[in-house]
């Protein structure tokens, strides 16, 4: 399995940044890798991801939301790959720190 990390600061109140991100109308604007995001049921969404140089159809679940806290996306279905994706917030002095954690594997 591939995990990939990053650390983002925002200078922004944690509700509104844990909202925009929080909404799958939002994605295709601040991750580069997706496109055609679209609401798939009330705790998923179905996109397009490039991966490795090729397109993806892929569907997600949220598995995990804590308002302001934690957001974990996880791939669903019968998908060739599984991904998930965990967005931890924290805030402190108006700065919203975002530790994002991608993890990747092949089913194939």
């Amino acid at each position: 399995m591939l995990t990939m990390e990053k650390c983002i600061e925002i200078r922004h109140p944690v509700n509104e940044v844990f909202d925009y991100i929080a909404n799958p109308e939002n994605m295709g604007e601040w991750v580069a890798f997706m496109s055609n995001v679209r609401p798939a049921s009330e705790h998923g969404m179905d996109c397009i991801l490039k991966v490795l140089g090729k397109k993806i159809e892929f569907s997600w679940k949220t598995t995990q939301s804590r308002k302001n806290e934690v957001i974990v996306w996880r791939s669903r279905g019968d998908s060739s790959v599984f991904m998930e994706n965990k967005l931890e917030f924290s805030e402190s002095k108006g700065i919203v720190r975002i530790k994002w954690t991608m993890s990747y594997r092949s089913n194939r």
